[in-house]
């Protein structure tokens, strides 16, 4: 059975705001206060996404490897900034510590993606490379803000352990070790639980948005177990790096953990 591509006319998509107004409408009942961010969230929605959308097309019209790469680093650097404002605490070079992490892991994912499963060429074709890049640098950076939240967190409700442990002759890295495996752990959960229900709650966006797209179920299916595979690896590799390498930032060359940075501004 073959399925027709539906494209929403104009007035479709303005019918869509059917449900912006419901949202706007509970916002009211329920005195959540949100109406102004809602109405800015969604202009700014609708403003990026149509741009986007007619500037990815001119990078896949063009298809020149040096517009790929420029596209990838404005992505990373957005992903960076955003990964960092979100950063209670903000610690000497934090800036470059996100943005390699959520660099690496990216590349480590992507490279092993686009060249040893789907092997495409050229490497660098816009139209696969470009929104799996999309994919997994969106959850590279959520992981990344994530881990490195809860990470001074976790060293904040543990200072009198932690200080004991280096009393007691122990290395920063023992002596905050649980604190890193929390914070990696709390990266990694709303990853694990997407896994763990997928398919069975819900379709996930890719798998849907091929379904809807006229692709066949089965081959939709192949390409999302890609996409989450991918999503947990970019996950776990971003937030191990950055909580590695922003730990050594909370402590002195002296092994002695720098107090005035979890004191309340």
């Amino acid at each position: 059975m073959k399925y027709r591509l539906i494209d929403p006319t104009l007035f479709d998509m303005l019918l869509v705001g059917i449900l912006f107004f419901l949202i706007l409408i509970l916002s009211v009942r329920e005195r959540v206060n949100l109406e102004k961010q809602l109405i800015i969230g969604s202009l700014r929605t609708i403003f990026q996404l149509i741009m986007i959308g007619y500037i990815i097309e001119y990078i896949f019209h063009l298809n020149r490897l040096y517009i790929v790469l420029l596209a990838l680093a404005f992505m990373v650097l957005v992903a960076t900034q955003t990964a960092t404002t979100r950063q209670k605490k903000k610690i000497k070079g934090l800036f470059g510590l996100m943005g390699f992490s959520i660099f690496l892991g990216t590349l480590i994912t992507t490279f092993i993606v686009t060249f040893v499963v789907l092997k495409i060429d050229p490497w660098y074709s816009p139209v696969y490379l470009l929104p799996l890049a999309g994919m997994i640098l969106g959850n590279s950076m959520n992981s990344a803000a994530i881990a490195g939240e809860r990470f001074y967190s976790e060293l904040h409700s543990r200072l009198q352990q932690v200080e004991t442990l280096l009393i007691l002759g122990h290395d920063f890295k023992f002596a905050c070790a649980k604190a890193k495996r929390e914070a990696v752990k709390a990266a990694m959960v709303p990853t694990l639980n997407s896994m763990m229900t997928v398919g069975l709650v819900a379709l996930p966006g890719m798998m849907t948005g091929q379904i809807l797209a006229g692709a066949n179920p089965v081959l939709a299916t192949k390409y999302q177990i890609i996409v989450m595979l991918m999503i947990a690896s970019t996950v776990t590799i971003t937030s191990v790096i950055f909580v590695n390498l922003s730990m050594r930032r909370y402590f002195s060359k002296g092994q002695q953990i720098k107090k005035y940075l979890f004191k309340d501004n």
